[in-house]
């Protein structure tokens, strides 16, 4: 039987990723000094951890590839969050298990996978037809945003167990940092001078979902198995729409509703086989 503190630490956890876009939203910043921020003020506020202080014990190429594609990740997901809604961009940047599936060559679900993937196809177009805000653009930012994010995934599995260490997190968000910072910089982009309300948010991003959301996360892998972080794939974008539709009076209509259920229904699909392998 599932511990209940499992069941806490899990949904907890997806609350508090749920908010990133929408604290992204809030910030009306320039897509780089967002992430750059984001990772810079999580770097600094993980270093205060002892555990996450102490030596790495994978080579440094390792974390610089990790780095990277962590830094392409956050770079490209905020990016389309600037071109699309965030029901679209959510859906589209957590479809990184129907890739790790794809790459890995792992045994899962046909009809999973086929459901996930005509789910996004369905959303994607339809919202490019009927939804002002979608752009082209933005659609292809955010599956960058899933394809690195799949990159990350399954360099970390090739560097386990050193790469599920609070070590080696605080190394690659740093590294991730000083990429996209050097980026933001070359390109001229406003680091500084921001109001209250904007380092608010931005504190907010560094504080919610990466340091208390991965936290949580690594409660329920304590207290439930590896397989239950794959489910915050389900309570992330879920949790980020209905947020959206409160806050931010976003809406769906029609097509784009059914291919939102596709997509979850087949992501559902994909994480059961593992948490019940578990």
């Amino acid at each position: 039987m599932r511990s209940w503190t499992a069941w806490l630490a899990l949904g907890l956890g997806g609350f508090c990723l749920s908010w990133a876009s929408i604290l992204v939203k809030w910030c009306h910043l320039p897509p780089l000094a967002v992430a750059s921020w984001r990772l810079l003020l999580a770097s600094f506020i993980m270093a205060l951890w002892p555990a996450a202080r102490r030596s790495c014990q994978l080579p440094g190429r390792a974390v610089l590839v990790g780095g990277l594609l962590l830094a392409i990740h956050f770079g490209t997901w905020i990016a389309s969050l600037s071109l699309l809604p965030v029901y679209l961009s959510v859906t589209l940047v957590t479809t990184s298990p129907l890739w790790v599936a794809l790459c890995a060559g792992e045994r899962t679900s046909p009809p999973a996978l086929l459901l996930a993937f005509l789910g996004t196809v369905l959303l994607s177009g339809h919202s490019l037809r009927v939804d002002a805000q979608v752009q082209p653009l933005g659609v292809v930012l955010a599956l960058l945003g899933a394809w690195s994010m799949t990159g990350y995934l399954l360099w970390a599995r090739a560097h386990q167990p050193q790469a599920g260490q609070p070590a080696y997190a605080l190394r690659v968000y740093a590294t991730a940092a000083l990429v996209l910072l050097s980026l933001s910089l070359a390109s001229g982009t406003t680091m500084n001078g921001y109001t209250r309300e904007q380092w608010l948010c931005l504190l907010g991003l560094a504080v919610v979902p990466q340091v208390l959301g991965h936290t949580f996360l690594l409660l329920a892998v304590r207290f439930g198995s590896a397989g239950w972080a794959s489910l915050t794939i389900l309570l992330e974008p879920v949790g980020s729409i209905l947020l959206a539709v409160w806050l931010l009076e976003e809406q769906l209509v029609g097509l784009q509703v059914m291919g939102l259920l596709l997509t979850l229904a087949g992501l559902a699909g994909l994480t059961r086989s593992v948490t019940k392998s578990e």
